[in-house]
C-alpha cells in the first residue's frame, strides 16, 4: 500500500460542510427542558465523556450523570452548557469594587484609624518635648 502525503490526505478530507462539536470532553452540560424525560430528571447536570460521529446532520455526545449507573447518547441540539457559578472570591472582589456603600464605610473606618494615629503621634511628640 503506497504512503499518502499530508497534502494528499488533506485533499481527501471534506471541507466547509462539516459542522463542529460545540462542547468538549469534560464540560458540564444540561439536557434542555424539552428533551428531559422522567427518567432523566436526576440532577440534570451531565459531563461530556466523548464526542461521537454525526448521525446524519446531528452531532452527538456521550454524556454521564453521577447519579445514574449508565451513560447516555445525546444530540447537540438537546444540550445546553452549564454556567459556572461565581466563586465567593469573585463576588467579594465585585462587591468590594462596585459596592459604593461598602466602600464609603471602608473610607470612614480608614479615616477614624488615621485620626487616632494623628492623636497618638501628637501626644507622643508632646511627651517627648516635655
Amino acid at each position: 500500500m503506497p504512503a499518502i502525503t499530508i497534502r494528499q490526505r488533506n485533499t481527501l478530507l471534506p471541507r466547509g460542510d462539516t459542522a463542529s462539536h460545540l462542547f468538549i470532553v469534560g464540560q458540564s452540560v444540561r439536557l434542555k427542558p424539552e428533551f428531559m424525560t422522567p427518567a432523566s430528571k436526576s440532577s440534570g447536570i451531565y459531563k461530556i465523556t466523548r464526542t461521537l460521529p454525526p448521525e446524519g446532520n446531528l452531532l452527538q455526545y456521550r454524556i454521564r450523570n453521577d447519579e445514574e449507573p449508565h451513560e447516555r447518547v445525546a444530540n447537540q441540539d438537546s444540550l445546553e452548557p452549564v454556567r459556572k457559578p461565581q466563586s465567593e472570591s469573585d463576588s467579594v472582589f465585585i462587591t468590594g469594587t462596585f459596592d459604593h456603600e461598602q466602600s464609603d464605610k471602608h473610607d470612614d473606618h480608614e479615616s477614624e484609624k488615621l485620626d487616632l494615629a494623628k492623636i497618638s503621634l501628637s501626644a507622643a511628640i508632646k511627651r517627648k518635648r516635655s
